[in-house]
């Protein structure tokens, strides 16, 4: 789905407004589309679409709807976008577009897609500085524009200015002072320095009620992956549970390593609401530190309150504790989680897969009256979150 501003606002562009609507639409549809919270809701409803689908579907047409019906949004999209700009040959070109951009599962495909949003993430302004002078038909509005626009994308990069031009020795005191702002040019080290900036933020979130629990050590070394070997990344978590340091110290590294990744921000306020919530009920202190640090990283706070709603619900899931251990998960789990353990549980023990087998009566009936379980609780659980 991290295609489909750029995508329909540019095909809709470059059909009223030629060649200058298609820089438009694609700019536009990066930003106001593809980098907000419209994105998340167009998927959750499609997802929610696909549910409803599933509940009346009979078990012998899963497999045929997984092959062919259900990775069909992109042809549909492409089909109807097409139909609606260019008649019959925007149709066809229109399928063909949709099912790479959005239906294809294929690694390279994927890569490609991943490299095709990470050029935009980088190099927005200075593509919007183009087309602004492209638009007004100046080739000095034009130069000026992706000057300007290329300034503010390597100041806002992950590596920025300073690294692009080859400043370093000026600033080399830098990395005295912050030792995690060094070698982010490999995934590698940028995990690394990731991992240690979230130790330190996160051990003064669990600090903020009053004394750091064993539950939220126990939540942070399960998100992180973090072992009884790590000596590193403890040993800056346990350091931070006493300094004096502020922790918007810590959020300011941050900021620099998401850069304009907000997914990587998203993860990142998700982690810190999971240790907040470890000891039980998120408190006003650590809400507000959390408020803090997502205007720090340049969180936006449509995306902040999505998530701030899941974790209210994590927090007020007393009544419907049952339905989440019918599906063997808790009241953290994600939406994703939830539904991808619904779908799987709904296939291995549906009715007509055990009279396929050779179930006896027995079987039978108990498969059905769990079925209805699990599909109650799902539909439940999705209910609650809705209504929240």
């Amino acid at each position: 789905m991290i295609l489909f501003g750029k995508l329909t606002l540019s095909i809709i562009g470059f059909r009223f407004f030629g060649i200058y609507g298609m820089f438009w639409g694609l700019c536009l549809g990066h930003l106001l589309v593809d980098r907000t919270i419209i994105i998340k809701y167009l998927y959750n409803k499609l997802s929610e679409w696909d549910d409803d689908v599933r509940l009346l579907m009979p078990y012998r047409f899963y497999r045929f709807y997984d092959l062919f019906l259900s990775p069909m949004f992109g042809k549909i999209w492409g089909v109807i976008l097409g139909s609606v700009t260019y008649g019959w040959i925007g149709f066809a070109i229109g399928a063909v577009i949709g099912h790479f951009a959005f239906d294809s599962d294929n690694d390279k495909v994927e890569k490609l897609k991943a490299e095709l949003d990470k050029t935009f993430r980088e190099n927005i302004f200075l593509l919007l500085g183009f087309t602004i002078g492209y638009t007004l038909n100046n080739k000095i509005i034009t130069f000026t524009g992706m000057i300007l626009g290329l300034s503010i994308d390597l100041m806002r990069s992950d590596t920025g200015l300073v690294s692009r031009l080859k400043l370093g020795h000026i600033t080399s005191f830098w990395p005295r002072i912050n030792v995690l702002k060094l070698s982010l040019n490999s995934p590698e080290a940028k995990k690394a320095a990731l991992v240690k900036s979230m130790a330190g933020l996160s051990a003064k979130l669990a600090k903020a009620e009053g004394e750091v629990t064993e539950n939220e050590i126990k939540v942070f070394k399960r998100l992180f992956n973090i072992s009884s070997n790590d000596d590193i990344s403890m040993k800056i978590f346990n350091k931070a549970k006493t300094s004096s340091e502020n922790y918007e110290e810590y959020a300011k590294q941050l900021k620099y390593i998401a850069g304009d990744d907000i997914e990587l921000k998203e993860d990142i306020i998700e982690n810190l609401f999971e240790i907040a919530a470890a000891d039980g009920d998120i408190v006003m202190e650590e809400l507000n530190m959390l408020k803090d640090i997502t205007k720090i990283i340049e969180f936006p706070d449509g995306n902040f309150e999505v998530v701030r709603k899941r974790y209210e619900i994590i927090n007020n899931c007393s009544d419907y504790k049952d339905y989440y251990k019918v599906l063997g998960l808790t009241c953290g789990a994600s939406n994703k989680e939830i539904r991808e353990t619904w779908r799987r549980l709904t296939t291995s023990c549906h009715p007509d897969k055990i009279i396929a087998g050779g179930g006896t009566d027995k079987d039978i009936r108990e498969s059905t009256a769990l079925m209805a379980e699990i599909n109650e609780a799902y539909q439940q659980i999705m209910k609650q979150r809705k209504a929240s």
